[in-house]
């Protein structure tokens, strides 16, 4: 057996004596005697797993945890480049326009062809 489920086994033995000690079907002599420990490491045990059990049967906050807060120089590239990318599309436009004024047609300009996403010959 896996040291893994060796040890979550040896977990629900033990949650099981902690259950018949709170029920009890079984005195706490005799669920540290079953573990081969003595009463006091059983006491300790036992509030251990009760305080664990308690945690866990409580509410925690309500939604979704927040995200982690973004690098502030991750945020300020990211901008950047939107705006760089949105510069360069407003410069191109300008470039066609300039082409197109002076009397070059668009095959002559070298501009994509946009129905088919590549250049005219």
């Amino acid at each position: 057996m896996k040291k893994a489920a060796r040890e979550e086994t040896e977990a629900a033995r033990r949650t099981q004596l902690l259950l018949d000690v709170m029920a009890g079907r079984k005195t706490a002599s005799e669920a540290a005697a079953t573990l081969a420990i003595s009463r006091k490491s059983w006491h300790r045990w036992q509030k251990t797993g009760l305080s664990a059990l308690l945690r866990a049967m409580t509410h925690g906050d309500p939604g979704r945890p927040r995200k982690a807060a973004e690098d502030p120089e991750l945020a300020r590239l990211r901008k950047l480049a939107a705006w760089q990318a949105k510069r360069i599309a407003q410069l191109e436009r300008t470039i066609m326009i300039i082409k197109a004024a002076s009397g070059l047609t668009i095959r002559q300009a070298g501009l994509p062809d946009k129905k088919k996403g590549r250049k005219r010959p």
